[in-house]
């Protein structure tokens, strides 16, 4: 009787660790993937847009459009990035992270602004007030 009580619990405690790819059936598996870094410009369109991207692991960021890239990771959860070009309000570039449900832990800051080249002064700097950058 002892015998199929112990084999009852065991087989009970089995079933209950099995589910959704061992993680006990509740879904929490990591979704690899990438998200958006967006700009938004709420006054002239600039040529060039540095910024820094942190809250979590990045593994790599590659640049949307015609954009040029210029990247250095700061230490291991953030991304100082410039991007430069003829920019517009949208996607500027996309990150790879090891969760994308984890999307809102990450943020950006924009650090500088500079005007286009075509302007009076090549790449002069603008405030930083009417940029923002959102990480989707």
């Amino acid at each position: 009787m002892r015998t199929r009580i112990l084999l009852g619990t065991l087989a009970l405690v089995g079933l209950s660790a099995c589910g959704g790819g061992g993680d006990g059936g509740n879904g929490n598996n990591p979704t690899p993937g990438n998200l958006t870094v967006a700009l938004t410009a709420q006054s002239s369109a600039p040529g060039a847009v540095m910024f820094t991207v942190s809250g979590g692991t990045i593994s790599g960021v590659t640049v949307s459009g015609g954009y040029h890239l210029y990247a250095t990771t700061l230490n291991g959860t953030s991304r100082r990035v410039l991007v430069t070009g003829n920019i517009t309000a949208g996607a500027l570039v996309s990150i790879a992270v090891p969760d994308t449900k984890k999307a809102s832990q990450y943020n950006a800051t924009v650090n500088q602004v500079a005007a286009r080249s075509n302007a009076a002064i090549p790449y002069q700097q603008l405030g930083t007030g009417g940029f923002t950058i959102d990480v989707q």
